[in-house]
């Protein structure tokens, strides 16, 4: 999908561990470890979505199957502070595996860096604009659209992959969850689970393509000393977790 100079360097996958990429969606975040609602994972390229609310049989048997991923894998999320700290709420140790916290990584990417603080996204009614970074000259700037890109998901999926991911669906979707209702109906649980499935899909992608970003902006760099990179901001995220 990346043609660039870098794609032949840039391989995770050759002598390395294996990616879980995971979404949790999730509620009572006042509480010491979140209700874990639902999860999407995915593993070699398969996913899997478990229901989770309230019901410990399933959460027992997705915290089995993910130790024995992570035993050899490392745990990609967008968020990672989140995914961390539902996965303790299951019973793992965040410093048993590496974690790489896309997040994490697109803020570093727009860090003093006009190419990925400005760019291309979608607005509310799906429309794909691109902003500029604003002239000095503050004259020079009418007309121009100097709208800074995001820290979430929607933006980075928009700048990297040029993909729209849907603010209403979004909106309405945390809405239901954040309801903490004891009983989701059929078509209620489906919709959350196809939401929570539908982040995890972009993943894989987005992590490709901001590490390829990342090389791109860091000269001299192997694959391997960026991987590091991403593995000390992960544990810090893991860390940030502990503490909350």
């Amino acid at each position: 999908m990346f043609d660039n100079a870098y794609t032949r360097k840039w391989d995770w996958d050759k002598g390395s561990r294996s990616k879980v990429y995971m979404d949790f969606e999730f509620n009572r975040t006042e509480e010491k470890y979140p209700n874990q609602v639902c999860v999407s994972a995915m593993h070699k390229g398969e996913i899997v979505n478990v229901w989770l609310h309230d019901d410990k049989m399933a959460q027992r048997n997705f915290s089995l199957m993910v130790q024995n991923w992570l035993s050899h894998g490392i745990l990609v999320s967008f968020g990672a502070i989140a995914e961390t700290r539902c996965l303790m709420a299951l019973g793992l140790d965040p410093y048993s595996f590496p974690i790489v916290d896309l997040w994490a990584e697109w803020r570093q990417l727009r860090n003093n860096c006009n190419k990925w603080e400005y760019g291309n996204y979608f607005d509310y009614m799906g429309q794909m604009k691109t902003s500029v970074a604003p002239h000095p000259v503050p004259a020079m700037n009418v007309g121009r659209d100097t709208t800074p890109l995001g820290d979430g998901l929607v933006a980075a999926a928009a700048a990297v992959l040029k993909v729209n991911i849907s603010c209403q669906r979004k909106d309405a979707m945390r809405k239901l969850i954040l309801e903490d209702r004891p009983f989701y109906s059929s078509q209620e649980r489906e919709e959350i689970m196809l939401y929570c499935a539908d982040d995890v899909k972009y993943l894989p992608d987005l992590y490709e393509g901001m590490a390829l970003a990342e090389l791109d902006l860091l000269p001299g760099w192997e694959p391997s000393r960026l991987q590091q990179a991403h593995f000390i901001r992960g544990c810090q995220s893991a860390q940030m977790a502990i503490c909350e």
